[in-house]
C-alpha cells in the first residue's frame, strides 16, 4: 500500500484535506462498506453502525437512513463491524476490505426487551428501578430550592437520588464541599442544614431505588445520518490510566489534549496510520497536577491550568522545554484562553480570581472577580479582547475589559442555571451552556440583553457550548450523551447520540478546527479515545 496515499486517506478521514491527495483518491484507492439492517416486526431508524479498523486501531460510526447504513473514505484492512443501538443485539462481523473495494454486507438484528426511557449511560444493574417524574422523585420545597441553587448547578439531577446515604454521610459531604476548599464554601450553617435534613429525608438507607424519567429520543435520521464519528485509540500511558478533559487543534493539523489520569498533555497526529506512532505523551513536571483546560498561541506554545498544581503550564514543542508558571494565590485554576497579542488568560474557580500571563514581560497579574465565591469555571476571548467567565455557582457571567480595567456580570435570566462553559460568535454576542437550566443562553453585549433557548428533551444537561464558522452552536450534552447542534437561523436542536456510553457521562470541552471537524476526548467511557466529529462526512 501507498503510503502516501495512508497519509491523504488519514487527512480526509481528519477533516484535512490538501490538492495534493486529491489525484490518487479520486482514482478511487479508497473503500466502503454499506448494507441494509434486517430486523423482524421493527423498524430501523438512526441505529447507529460501527467499523473499528483492527490494525490501526480506529474505529468509525455512523448512523442509518432508511434501514441502510454507509461507511466510505475507509482504508484497505481487517474490520470489526458492528449495530449498537439499545433494545436490539447484534453479533460482530469480520470484513477484509481490498483497495478500492465497495463491500457490501448486511446486518441483522435481534429485538430484545428494554426498560422504560432513562439515562444511557444508566448502568444494567439499575435498569429494573421505578421511574419518575422530578417533582415526584425530587418534591419541591425549601430543600429542593437550596438544593438546585447550590449543588445541582454544577453536579446535575442524576446523583443525589442514588446515593441512598444516612444522615451523617449526607453532613460528612455537604461539610466536604461547603470548606473555604470546595465549591461552595458561601454556604451557610442554615441552609447546609436544610439540604441534610432534605437528602437524608429522601435518598436515605431505606429509600426506594427510583431514576428520573426522560423523554423518548428519536434522532433525526435525515440530518445524523450524514455524520461520521471518528474514535483514534490511544496508546496507554507510561503511568496512571487516560482521561482526556480539554482538547485544541494546532495549524499544523495535530490536536493537542490534556490527560488528567496521566498527568500529561499529548499531541494526536491523525495523519498518521500507525497507531503507535500517532501520538506523542509529555508527562508534565507536576506531579498530581489535575490538568485542566489547554491553548495554544500564535507561536505554537502549549499552555494549560493545573486544578490543583498551582501552575500554569508552558511547552514549547520545538525546544520540548517545560515552564512552569506559578500564580501568586492559591486556587484550582480551571480554563486557559489565549487573545489576540498571545497574552495568556486563566480563572481560578477556588480563588475567586481572573489573571494574565503577559505575552511580552512573562509577569502574571491577577484581578478579583465581584461576587464572592463564583467559582468561574469556562473562559473566552472575544473579538475586542475583552474577556468573559461563567460562574457555575452564582449562576451568572461575568467580562473584563483590559482597556478599562472595568469587571461586570450578568445574571442569568433562569435562576438557577449552572452556566458552565461559553464562546462567541461572529457577531460577538456570548453563548453559554446551563448546566441545570435546561436552555441555551445568549448574552448580546451591544443591547445588554439576554435570550433563552430550551431545550426540546427534558432534563437536559449543557456542558460546554461551541460556535462554528457558520455560527451554529454546538453544546456537549450529558442526559442524552449527545453533540447537540443548535441552528441560529432556524432555532432548531438536533441532537447527534455519541459513539460511546457508560462511565462519567457527557464530554467536557470541544474544539473545532478550521476545517469544521469537532474534536473531543473520553474521560470516562469503556474506551479512553480521542474523537474527531465531521457533521457532513458521510453523504449518502
Amino acid at each position: 500500500m501507498n503510503f502516501n496515499l495512508l497519509v491523504c486517506t488519514a487527512l480526509l478521514l481528519s477533516g484535512i484535506t490538501f490538492s495534493s491527495c486529491t489525484s490518487k483518491i479520486l482514482k478511487g484507492e479508497l473503500s466502503m462498506i454499506s448494507g441494509i439492517l434486517n430486523v423482524d416486526k421493527e423498524t430501523v431508524y438512526g441505529f447507529q453502525v460501527k467499523a473499528r479498523d483492527i490494525t490501526r486501531r480506529i474505529t468509525y460510526t455512523v448512523f442509518t437512513r432508511s434501514g441502510k447504513y454507509q461507511i466510505p473514505n475507509l482504508l484497505p484492512g481487517s474490520y470489526e463491524v458492528r449495530v449498537v443501538q439499545k433494545g436490539f443485539q447484534s453479533p460482530t462481523h469480520r470484513v477484509e476490505l481490498e483497495t478500492g473495494q465497495n463491500q457490501t454486507l448486511d446486518l441483522e438484528l435481534i429485538a430484545i426487551a428494554v426498560p422504560p426511557s432513562q439515562a444511557p449511560w444508566l448502568s444494567p444493574d439499575r435498569s429494573d428501578v421505578e421511574m419518575a417524574d422530578y417533582d415526584q422523585l425530587y418534591p419541591p420545597g425549601p430543600g429542593r430550592d437550596a438544593l438546585e441553587s447550590a449543588c445541582m448547578s454544577c453536579h446535575g439531577r442524576f446523583i443525589f437520588h442514588r446515593q441512598a446515604w444516612p444522615e451523617e454521610v449526607w453532613q460528612y459531604h455537604t461539610d466536604r464541599m461547603s470548606t473555604p476548599g470546595g465549591n461552595i464554601p458561601h454556604l451557610s450553617e442554615h441552609t447546609k442544614s436544610i439540604v441534610v435534613s432534605y437528602l437524608s429525608k429522601n435518598f436515605g438507607p431505606t429509600s426506594a431505588h427510583r431514576e428520573l424519567k426522560l423523554d423518548n429520543f428519536q434522532v433525526d435520521e435525515e440530518t445524523v445520518s450524514k455524520a461520521i464519528y471518528i474514535e483514534y485509540d490511544l496508546v496507554p500511558p507510561k503511568e496512571g490510566k487516560r482521561r482526556l478533559h480539554d482538547p485544541y487543534p494546532s495549524l499544523d493539523g495535530t490536536v493537542w489534549f490534556t490527560d488528567t489520569g496521566a498527568n500529561s498533555i499529548f499531541q494526536l497526529n491523525p495523519r498518521e496510520p500507525d497507531f503507535e506512532k500517532r501520538l506523542k505523551d509529555y508527562p508534565t513536571p507536576t506531579p498530581q497536577a489535575g490538568l485542566h483546560g489547554l491553548t495554544i498561541d500564535t507561536q505554537g506554545h502549549v499552555y494549560w491550568s493545573e486544578m490543583l498544581g498551582g501552575h500554569l503550564g508552558e511547552f514549547n514543542p520545538k525546544t520540548e522545554k517545560f515552564t512552569s508558571h506559578k500564580f501568586p494565590t492559591s486556587g484550582a485554576m480551571l480554563q486557559v484562553v489565549v487573545d489576540s497579542q498571545d497574552n495568556i488568560w486563566y480563572n481560578l474557580a477556588r480563588g475567586n480570581k481572573i489573571g494574565k500571563l503577559d505575552a511580552e514581560t512573562r509577569q502574571i497579574t491577577q484581578w478579583d472577580i465581584p461576587t464572592a465565591d463564583s467559582f468561574p469555571y469556562g473562559m473566552i476571548a472575544d473579538q475586542k479582547d475583552r474577556i468573559w467567565w461563567s460562574a457555575i455557582a452564582q449562576h451568572r457571567i461575568g467580562s473584563f475589559d483590559p482597556q478599562t480595567q472595568k469587571l461586570t456580570e450578568y445574571l442569568t435570566p433562569t435562576q438557577p442555571s449552572g452556566p458552565r462553559r461559553l464562546s462567541v460568535d461572529s457577531q460577538g454576542k456570548i453563548w453559554v451552556a446551563y448546566f441545570f437550566g435546561q436552555a441555551l443562553g445568549v448574552f448580546d453585549p451591544k443591547s445588554g440583553k439576554w435570550k433563552e433557548y430550551k431545550y426540546p428533551l427534558k432534563y437536559s444537561q449543557g456542558y460546554d457550548a461551541w460556535t462554528d464558522a457558520n455560527d451554529n452552536v454546538w453544546i456537549t450534552e450529558s442526559t442524552y450523551d449527545s453533540l447537540v447542534k443548535f441552528d441560529q437561523k432556524s432555532k432548531k436542536f438536533t441532537y447527534y447520540p455519541l459513539p460511546q456510553t457508560g462511565g462519567l457521562p457527557g464530554v467536557p470541552k470541544i474544539e473545532i478546527d478550521s476545517e469544521g471537524t469537532i474534536w473531543f476526548g473520553y474521560r470516562d467511557s469503556p474506551r479512553i479515545t480521542a474523537v474527531a466529529f465531521q457533521p457532513k462526512g458521510n453523504s449518502f
